[in-house]
Protein backbone atom coordinates (compact mmCIF):
# COMPACT_ATOMS: atom_id res chain seq x y z
CA UNK A 1 0.00 0.00 0.00
CA UNK A 2 1.29 3.15 -1.01
CA UNK A 3 2.08 5.68 2.15
CA UNK A 4 0.81 9.73 1.53
CA UNK A 5 3.33 12.36 2.25
CA UNK A 6 2.47 13.97 5.73
CA UNK A 7 4.05 17.06 5.13
CA UNK A 8 1.34 17.25 1.68
CA UNK A 9 -1.39 16.44 3.76
CA UNK A 10 -0.48 18.98 6.35
CA UNK A 11 -0.73 21.53 3.59
CA UNK A 12 -3.98 20.49 2.89
CA UNK A 13 -4.98 21.04 6.37
CA UNK A 14 -3.72 24.30 5.77
CA UNK A 15 -5.46 25.06 2.14
CA UNK A 16 -8.69 24.08 3.54
CA UNK A 17 -8.33 25.98 7.00
CA UNK A 18 -7.54 29.17 5.17
CA UNK A 19 -10.27 28.62 2.62
CA UNK A 20 -13.40 28.04 5.31
CA UNK A 21 -13.58 31.68 5.71
CA UNK A 22 -13.18 32.43 2.10
CA UNK A 23 -16.29 30.47 1.58
CA UNK A 24 -17.93 31.79 4.54
CA UNK A 25 -17.67 35.29 2.82
CA UNK A 26 -19.05 33.96 -0.69
CA UNK A 27 -21.62 32.77 0.91
CA UNK A 28 -22.92 35.83 2.81
CA UNK A 29 -21.95 37.65 -0.41
CA UNK A 30 -24.32 35.72 -2.56
CA UNK A 31 -26.94 36.42 0.56
CA UNK A 32 -26.64 40.33 0.04
CA UNK A 33 -26.85 40.23 -3.73
CA UNK A 34 -29.96 38.22 -3.24
CA UNK A 35 -31.15 40.94 -0.24
CA UNK A 36 -30.27 43.37 -2.61
CA UNK A 37 -32.53 42.15 -5.60
CA UNK A 38 -35.44 41.27 -3.23
CA UNK A 39 -35.15 45.22 -1.93
CA UNK A 40 -35.33 46.74 -5.13
CA UNK A 41 -38.71 44.85 -5.90
CA UNK A 42 -38.78 42.40 -8.62
CA UNK A 43 -42.20 42.21 -10.54
CA UNK A 44 -41.72 38.87 -12.70
CA UNK A 45 -39.07 35.91 -13.05
CA UNK A 46 -36.06 37.73 -15.04
CA UNK A 47 -33.28 35.39 -16.94
CA UNK A 48 -29.60 36.77 -18.33
CA UNK A 49 -27.45 34.59 -20.66
CA UNK A 50 -24.04 35.49 -20.22
CA UNK A 51 -22.45 32.72 -21.63
CA UNK A 52 -23.54 30.55 -24.87
CA UNK A 53 -23.37 27.18 -25.03
CA UNK A 54 -21.95 25.22 -27.55
CA UNK A 55 -22.00 21.72 -29.17
CA UNK A 56 -18.67 20.10 -31.47
CA UNK A 57 -20.58 18.76 -34.66
CA UNK A 58 -18.40 17.51 -36.95
CA UNK A 59 -16.25 19.95 -37.96
CA UNK A 60 -17.46 22.83 -36.32
CA UNK A 61 -19.05 23.91 -33.25
CA UNK A 62 -22.48 25.35 -32.50
CA UNK A 63 -24.70 27.19 -30.26
CA UNK A 64 -27.19 24.98 -28.79
CA UNK A 65 -27.97 27.28 -25.60
CA UNK A 66 -27.31 30.04 -22.96
CA UNK A 67 -26.21 29.73 -19.33
CA UNK A 68 -28.24 31.89 -17.67
CA UNK A 69 -28.43 33.62 -14.47
CA UNK A 70 -31.77 34.62 -13.27
CA UNK A 71 -34.10 35.88 -10.71
CA UNK A 72 -36.73 32.90 -10.03
CA UNK A 73 -38.94 31.78 -7.35
CA UNK A 74 -37.47 28.70 -5.58
CA UNK A 75 -40.04 27.38 -2.95
CA UNK A 76 -41.80 30.51 -2.88
CA UNK A 77 -39.04 33.28 -2.41
CA UNK A 78 -37.20 35.01 -5.12
CA UNK A 79 -33.77 33.52 -5.50
CA UNK A 80 -30.53 34.39 -7.78
CA UNK A 81 -30.62 31.25 -9.46
CA UNK A 82 -28.01 29.65 -11.95
CA UNK A 83 -29.43 27.65 -15.36
CA UNK A 84 -29.34 26.18 -18.49
CA UNK A 85 -31.16 27.47 -21.85
CA UNK A 86 -31.59 24.89 -24.97
CA UNK A 87 -32.08 26.01 -28.30
CA UNK A 88 -33.40 22.79 -29.47
CA UNK A 89 -34.93 21.09 -26.84
CA UNK A 90 -37.96 19.52 -27.45
CA UNK A 91 -41.15 21.31 -26.05
CA UNK A 92 -42.57 21.68 -23.30
CA UNK A 93 -38.78 22.64 -21.47
CA UNK A 94 -38.29 24.47 -19.16
CA UNK A 95 -35.32 25.77 -17.50
CA UNK A 96 -34.23 23.84 -14.73
CA UNK A 97 -32.84 26.48 -11.69
CA UNK A 98 -30.52 26.03 -9.19
CA UNK A 99 -30.04 28.45 -6.23
CA UNK A 100 -26.58 30.00 -7.03
CA UNK A 101 -26.00 29.11 -3.27
CA UNK A 102 -26.30 25.90 -3.77
CA UNK A 103 -24.18 25.66 -7.04
CA UNK A 104 -20.21 24.59 -6.84
CA UNK A 105 -17.93 27.78 -5.33
CA UNK A 106 -16.31 27.45 -8.87
CA UNK A 107 -19.32 28.54 -10.12
CA UNK A 108 -20.32 31.37 -7.74
CA UNK A 109 -17.21 32.99 -7.91
CA UNK A 110 -17.67 32.73 -12.20
CA UNK A 111 -21.12 34.48 -11.66
CA UNK A 112 -20.00 37.32 -9.32
CA UNK A 113 -19.35 38.82 -12.82
CA UNK A 114 -22.63 39.00 -13.75
CA UNK A 115 -24.49 40.31 -11.18
CA UNK A 116 -24.59 43.55 -12.96
CA UNK A 117 -25.93 42.25 -16.20
CA UNK A 118 -28.43 40.80 -14.69
CA UNK A 119 -29.63 43.85 -12.35
CA UNK A 120 -29.53 45.99 -16.38
CA UNK A 121 -32.03 42.79 -16.90
CA UNK A 122 -34.26 43.27 -14.32
CA UNK A 123 -34.69 46.79 -14.45
CA UNK A 124 -35.75 46.31 -18.14
CA UNK A 125 -38.01 43.50 -17.51
CA UNK A 126 -39.74 46.03 -14.58
CA UNK A 127 -40.13 48.82 -16.82
CA UNK A 128 -41.62 46.60 -19.80
CA UNK A 129 -44.09 44.76 -17.48
CA UNK A 130 -46.00 48.06 -16.79
CA UNK A 131 -47.78 48.36 -20.38
CA UNK A 132 -48.61 44.56 -20.15
CA UNK A 133 -49.99 44.99 -16.75
CA UNK A 134 -52.23 47.63 -18.46
CA UNK A 135 -53.05 45.78 -21.36
CA UNK A 136 -54.48 43.18 -18.94
CA UNK A 137 -56.53 45.65 -16.78
CA UNK A 138 -57.89 47.26 -20.30
CA UNK A 139 -59.38 43.51 -21.07
CA UNK A 140 -60.67 43.23 -17.21
CA UNK A 141 -62.35 45.61 -17.69
CA UNK A 142 -64.13 44.51 -21.15
CA UNK A 143 -64.33 41.63 -19.58
CA UNK A 144 -66.11 43.23 -16.39
CA UNK A 145 -68.10 45.34 -18.27
CA UNK A 146 -69.29 41.93 -20.65
CA UNK A 147 -70.14 40.13 -17.17
CA UNK A 148 -72.21 43.68 -16.53
CA UNK A 149 -74.46 43.79 -19.05
CA UNK A 150 -74.91 39.90 -19.25
CA UNK A 151 -75.51 39.99 -15.27
CA UNK A 152 -79.35 42.51 -16.82
CA UNK A 153 -79.95 39.89 -19.20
Amino acid sequence: MAKFDAALAKRNREALQDASPLFDQINEAWDKIERFFRKQGILRAVSYPYQSLYEWNGNEEVEIGNHLLGIQKHKGKWRVCYGVEYDRAPPPFEVSWTPVTACGASLRIELFDHVAGLFERLVKSNEDYIPEMEQALEKWHEVLSDLEVGAED
